[in-house]
């Protein structure tokens, strides 16, 4: 049984990767709880077309099996925006998690 695939995230944050997947969330702080403190990070937006890659390993879907993808973490898609979200750092492919959509 094939997976839809997912919508690409519109957002990141710059300091926990959580993505999202509405432009709601955009330029806010992130709403992500570590333990009891709040992120410090903030949701910068992750639009542009080539900032995202499909997941190979679930064809953007974020489902293998019965569970979330280990690789992407459930999100589809893995980011590869040269610089990562900061604009200092490599992309790295799986995020932490994902908000609502």
């Amino acid at each position: 049984m094939k997976t839809e695939k997912q919508r690409k995230p519109v957002s990141m944050c710059t300091d926990c990767r959580t993505v999202a997947f509405e432009l709601s969330y955009g330029h806010d702080e992130c709403p992500e709880m570590r333990g009891s403190r709040k992120c410090r990070g903030v949701l910068k937006s992750t639009v542009n077309p080539s900032d995202w890659m499909e997941c190979e390993r679930c064809g953007a879907g974020g489902r293998t099996e019965n569970e979330d993808c280990a690789y992407c973490n459930g999100v589809g898609w893995l980011f590869v925006r040269p610089g990562g979200i900061k604009g200092t750092q490599p992309p790295r492919g799986p995020m932490r998690g994902k908000l609502p959509h």
